[in-house]
């Protein structure tokens, strides 16, 4: 399965986790309306993504294991098994788990990389990651009743920010550009140290010349007229 489909079937998973959080909150429609608008929002990255051209996802195949890593790790069944527990606090650890890998190991890669292949997809879904992360701010802050959680999301925003605005590590050089880039700098030195010798030599000559030159006009000596 390539990178492109197996991050949309984890997206559309992650979009029944949400909803069957819901479900399991029916009782407090605050609650129950939350995780439905984050499961809208899994299903809105997800179509976001399919619009990207295929010759982007082609152009992923450096990074395509450490991207097939982090969707691994965001499936993991402790993070989207909504039937583990009931409890609040209990979600909002999932959701957290789950939230973690594929925003800062999957989605962030990706819209550093869509930064340079296509600005307006790249800005696009940035907006939207943001919104979803803050919509998860809004939902825990009021209702977990524990800083950490609280903490952890605020950090998971922060962090988010931080990796877009990354620099793309340059790739490494292949090892025939570098023999040719090794062997160029030994020419050069080889030029260099050529030149400053023929350099040293011209002036050891000017000088030797300088030392044997006679001078083209004898000393005249001007004598007083005498006064009659």
């Amino acid at each position: 399965m390539s990178l492109k489909s197996s991050l949309a079937r984890l997206q559309r998973r992650g979009a029944r986790f949400y909803l069957e959080l819901a479900e399991q909150f029916g009782g407090n429609s605050l609650i129950r309306e939350s995780w439905q608008s984050m499961a809208r929002d899994m299903e809105q990255q997800a179509e976001s993504l399919q619009t990207i051209p295929t010759r982007f996802w082609l152009q992923l195949k450096d990074a395509e294991k450490t991207l097939e890593e982090a969707v691994q790790e965001s499936q993991n069944p402790r993070s989207l098994d909504s039937s583990d527990g009931t409890s609040l606090h209990g979600c909002f650890d999932r959701t957290l788990r789950f939230e973690e890998p594929l925003t800062l190991r999957l989605y962030a890669p990706l819209i550093r990389r869509l930064r340079t292949e296509s600005r307006g997809h790249a800005l696009d879904f940035y907006i939207m990651v943001k919104a979803h992360i803050a919509r998860l701010i809004r939902l825990v802050q009021p209702f977990s009743g524990d800083p950490l959680f609280t903490q952890n999301a605020l950090r998971l925003l922060e962090a988010f920010e931080h990796e877009v605005q990354a620099p793309e590590a340059p790739a490494p050089p292949s090892p025939k550009k570098s023999v040719h880039r090794a062997a160029a700098r030994k020419q050069t030195r080889k030029s260099d140290l050529q030149t400053n010798a023929k350099a040293s030599r011209a002036v050891g000559r000017a000088k030797k010349l300088a030392r044997r030159a006679k001078p083209l006009v004898g000393k005249i000596e001007i004598r007083r007229r005498a006064r009659g």
